[in-house]
Parts: structure tokens; C-alpha cells; sequence
């Protein structure tokens, strides 16, 4: 994987995101625990501070907001974990990221060493309907990435009070007729979105803050089909009280279908 993710970024290619499905069908712990309603999602934190705001991390979000739309059952979650990997273990996303690109792992929730790369690596060990859902969940949102608009340029973002900040798409950036706008909201440290919010073709929007945190906005278009692009890169800012001036801070991110946004799943 890294000769390869090398001889892509020596190529040139157009790599919007990589997603390496690496041990999804094992739902039993050493002890018996099932878990068959849940995996996980690892992406590196590679180029950026907090580790929150790196492509792969964006990917990451993205992936779980529009991908849980497509599970075959309500209560099915996408976790996301703020880290490349398990501890001492690895897959070929690490590669596509250590090259720039922004990629991930999806596994399984539940996974025993004792079923893995030897003699009892075996079907019958295996649970072919949570392998269904994971591919459900995850050919779901990459076909959703696939097939909405591309993400639009950052947002801008100023304080106007202590507790409130003003969220701006400039009016060069295009919006064809019958799409539409989302922006969200998240606490730099956080994994999750915090809000999410539905403009229409609206181009502003104020967010209630506390002062304190480093806060990121991003932007997505929506096409008629209600299909959303990942989100912008993220526009970050420090948000103080009025004894001292914002203070904007580098950060990127990367944004469901008309289920999740109907329904009301995923983070927001």
C-alpha cells in the first residue's frame, strides 16, 4: 500500500478519499460479548495540531453522517475513534495518509486475536449479515460522496459578540438552481459535528458560542437529489470574550442522505 499510495502522489492522481474495510465481519470478544450493532472508524490525525481537523479526520465525519443512513437497522452507529489505529496495529490506510490523502479504516466492533491470521480464521467464526451491514454503510457514503457536488471553498468567519459568531459563504461561490446550503459547527476537540444546520440558498448564518473554545465552521452544497458534498475545509476561530480579538487558527474538514437529513441521524 505505501508503493502504491507513493506512485499515486508521484502520478498526480485525484485521490479524494481512501477507505480500507480491513476485519468487518467478527461480532464476539475472548469473553463472549456481542457486538453486532456497531464498528469503528480510525483515521490519522497526520497535519494537524488537535488532530480534529486533518482530511482523513474530516473524511472520518463525513463517512458516519451520511453512512449510517444506509444501515439496515435504526440503531446501528459509525463510532469514531481519535486515533490512526489500535494500539501497535495497523492497515493500508496509514499509507494513503502518511502520502496526504485523506483515508480511513472500517472494522469491526468486537475483534479476538485468537481468530485472526491463523488456523482458526475461519468462515464459520464470521457473521456474514454484519459484513452486509458494514458494506451497506460504507458503499453508502462513498457512493454519496461519489455522486453529490464537489465541497465548496471555506467559509468566513467573524465574532460579533461574545457569545455570538457570523458565518458567511462568499457570493462567489456557486450555488446551481435547486441546490442548497448546510454549515456546521463543531468545538475544535470535538470528534462529532455539533450542529448542523440547513440554509436553503441562504448565505449567512450567526452561531451562539461560549468564550473560551477554538470553534471550526464548515459549508456543503446538496444537490436536488438531497445528496450533500464533504464539507469545506474548515474555517477555525478562537472565540474570547471582549476583553481581547478573535483569533482565526488553520484547520480543514471535510458532510446525508435524504434519510439522515429527514430523520434527523447521525451526530447532529
Amino acid at each position: 500500500s505505501e508503493a502504491y499510495a507513493n506512485y499515486l502522489s508521484q502520478q498526480g492522481a485525484r485521490i479524494d478519499g481512501m477507505i480500507a474495510m480491513d476485519m468487518i465481519s467478527h461480532i464476539a470478544l475472548p469473553g463472549g460479548a456481542i457486538d453486532s450493532v456497531s464498528l469503528r472508524l480510525y483515521a490519522s490525525g497526520n497535519g494537524d495540531q488537535g488532530g480534529t481537523a486533518s482530511p482523513s479526520r474530516n473524511l472520518q465525519r463525513y463517512l458516519k453522517w451520511v453512512g449510517e443512513a444506509y444501515a439496515d437497522m435504526d440503531i446501528f452507529q459509525m463510532v469514531i475513534f481519535a486515533a490512526t489505529d489500535r494500539p501497535g496495529r495497523g492497515s493500508d490506510h496509514i499509507s494513503f495518509s502518511n502520502a496526504g490523502y485523506a483515508a480511513l479504516r472500517v472494522i469491526e466492533r468486537n475483534e479476538d486475536l485468537a481468530y485472526q491470521h491463523n488456523a482458526n480464521d475461519l468462515p464459520q467464526y464470521l457473521s456474514p449479515t454484519y459484513a452486509r451491514r458494514i458494506a451497506r454503510c460504507t458503499f453508502g457514503g462513498l457512493l454519496t460522496m461519489l455522486m453529490a457536488p464537489p465541497p465548496p471553498p471555506a467559509p468566513l468567519v467573524e465574532q460579533i459578540a461574545p457569545d455570538r459568531v457570523r458565518v458567511t459563504i462568499p457570493d462567489a461561490v456557486a450555488l446551481p438552481a435547486g441546490q442548497r446550503f448546510l454549515m456546521t459547527r463543531r468545538e475544535y476537540t470535538n470528534n462529532y459535528f455539533d450542529v448542523i444546520v440547513d440554509l436553503d440558498t441562504a448565505r449567512v448564518h450567526e452561531f451562539m458560542v461560549t468564550p473560551g473554545p477554538v470553534y471550526a465552521f464548515s459549508v456543503s452544497r446538496v444537490n436536488t437529489d438531497n445528496l450533500p458534498s464533504p464539507f469545506s475545509t474548515e474555517t477555525t476561530i478562537w472565540v474570547l470574550d471582549a476583553d481581547g480579538p478573535p483569533t482565526p487558527i488553520p484547520g480543514r474538514c471535510c458532510a446525508p442522505p435524504a434519510r439522515s437529513l429527514n430523520a434527523g441521524r447521525g451526530p447532529c
